[in-house]
């Protein structure tokens, strides 16, 4: 038996998770949004979607990607 550490599934994660997530950032800060002004409300639906891309990321990464089968040791 042989334990091996799984690369493939903490580096699509890490990259669904933040590529997303910066690119989101980069368009709000490009259209001229900054983090502290006040009319930030206007943007805080693109914000919280932001908010959910590590759960999406954790459910393709461990729906598509891994394929876990479970396997049982005799």
């Amino acid at each position: 038996m042989r334990n091996e550490i799984d690369k493939k599934g903490p580096t699509w994660f890490l990259a669904l998770t933040f590529i997303p997530t910066i690119a989101v950032s980069l368009i709000l800060r490009n259209i001229g949004v900054d983090l502290a002004d006040k009319m930030m409300a206007y943007y805080s639906v693109a914000l919280a979607a932001a908010m959910f891309f590590p759960g999406i990321s954790a459910f393709i990464v461990r729906k598509f990607i891994n394929q876990a089968v479970i396997k049982e040791i005799p």
